[in-house]
């Protein structure tokens, strides 16, 4: 029988044991408006750990799923705006009480042509711990650069897995 080697370097080969996985899902079904205001992003997805410890790594991964359903505006013979690709911006926050702010750890920007439908963005994100740290929720937040909130929403299903590994 043929048994894996890791071909990771020797420091790291402490961290075969997974202490925690965690998850949170939001299904296909409402669509959800994305806000336009950086300052106040749409709250996606969330994962919860009572503590990590200086050392663990903890590995995020999950999917977004968009739509940017752009519509000119053509009302009382108005001509419709012109079509501009919708800027959007994925970012997981580390939150917890020991620190004073949320702290964004991993940003992605996404440029969703006019009319994308139901467009599937996956990230991926390692973070290692440098202090303990008690009750940390690790969020992910999305808000898009576009001229009205009605045109860039979330479908589904999008996901957030995060495992936790410990010396």
């Amino acid at each position: 029988m043929d048994y894996y080697k890791c071909s990771c370097p020797s420091s790291m080969k402490n961290f075969s044991k997974m202490v925690e996985l965690k998850f949170d899902e939001r299904p296909d079904g409402d669509d959800v408006l994305v806000s336009i205001d950086p300052k106040k992003p749409t709250i996606m997805l969330e994962v919860f750990f009572n503590v990590l410890n200086p050392g663990d790594i903890i590995w995020l991964n999950g999917v977004v799923v968009l739509d940017y359903e752009y519509e000119p505006d053509t009302e009382d013979g108005e001509e419709g705006r012109e079509a501009e690709n919708a800027n959007v911006t994925i970012v997981i926050q580390k939150i917890s009480y020991m620190l004073e702010n949320p702290k964004p750890i991993y940003t992605l920007e996404v440029d969703l042509m006019p009319g994308s439908d139901d467009v599937s963005i996956p990230f991926s994100h390692v973070e290692v711990e440098t202090s303990r740290l008690e009750g940390v929720i690790f969020r992910v937040v999305v808000y898009a650069e576009t001229e009205s909130e009605e045109d860039v929403d979330i479908e589904g299903p999008n996901t957030l897995t995060a495992i936790r590994f410990s010396k």
